[in-house]
């Protein structure tokens, strides 16, 4: 009796080990699986990773993005920082660059992209005007966030409703590495009711470093950027909606 016992017990703690490490299955991480993932852009793009390993990638319209269709389940490689695509081909791998808060850095088909979880509430749904973009200013733009703070070769950034009398969102402020050859520029749009049609007029101009600085005094500042390889931005062009 006493070896059935103690037989018992081991299979039981072996199962119960089983149980719970399945739980917390690294294969898919919550950062992936407990947020709705979307890039924004003219036509938004949200990346789907379930917990049952599940995978998609589309984009308002219902398409596809890029040859992602092709691939139907991941895991992820926390020693590498990817995740993986299957079926195994060409283009089955998606590095993880960053991942904070609401906040996830992906590099897909050579495009650095930041994707935010429209579920938190401290994220709301920001208006990009992408659509009013006729000479492509926003193309392949990494992310569209608030600026503040510069100094030197560093810049503040947070989702682009960032409200500085918000409690809690101190959590979602980023201090980021311009790039050594870091560009500026801004483009202003203006959308006018005329007659009963709809008047619109763009401008889009390259700025100082010196010009930058005051808009980003202004405390207000919104823009889209573009990351480099090395996570630095290199570009920035801010937004001047009206």
């Amino acid at each position: 009796m006493e070896y059935s016992f103690k037989k018992g017990t081991a299979l039981g703690g072996l199962a119960l080990t089983l149980l719970f490490s399945g739980c917390d299955n690294d294969n898919y991480p919550d950062f992936l699986t407990e947020h709705q993932w979307v890039y924004v852009t003219n036509c938004n793009e949200t990346i789907n990773f379930s917990e049952d390993g599940s995978f998609s990638y589309h984009c308002d319209c219902g398409s596809p993005v890029g040859d992602y269709d092709l691939f139907d389940s991941y895991t992820y490689q926390e020693k590498t920082s990817e995740i993986i695509l299957s079926p195994k081909q060409d283009g089955n791998v998606i590095p993880v660059l960053r991942q904070k808060k609401s906040r996830l850095l992906l590099e897909t088909e050579g495009q650095i992209k930041e994707f935010f979880d429209i579920d938190d509430p401290m994220v709301p749904w920001p208006e990009t005007y992408a659509s009013y973009d006729p000479e492509d200013y926003t193309y392949n733009h990494s992310s569209y966030l608030a600026l503040f703070d510069k100094a030197g070769d560093s810049i503040s950034t947070a989702p682009s409703g960032y409200a500085t009398d918000s409690s809690g969102y101190e959590e979602y402020l980023l201090t980021e590495k311009l790039a050594e050859n870091v560009t500026f520029f801004k483009w202003t749009l203006k959308i006018e009711q005329i007659n009963g049609e709809e008047s619109i007029s763009n401008n889009y101009e390259e700025l100082t470093e010196e010009q930058a600085e005051e808009i980003l005094k202004t405390g207000s500042a919104v823009g889209y950027v573009w990351y480099n390889n090395q996570i630095e931005i290199e570009k920035i062009v801010f937004a001047n909606f009206s």
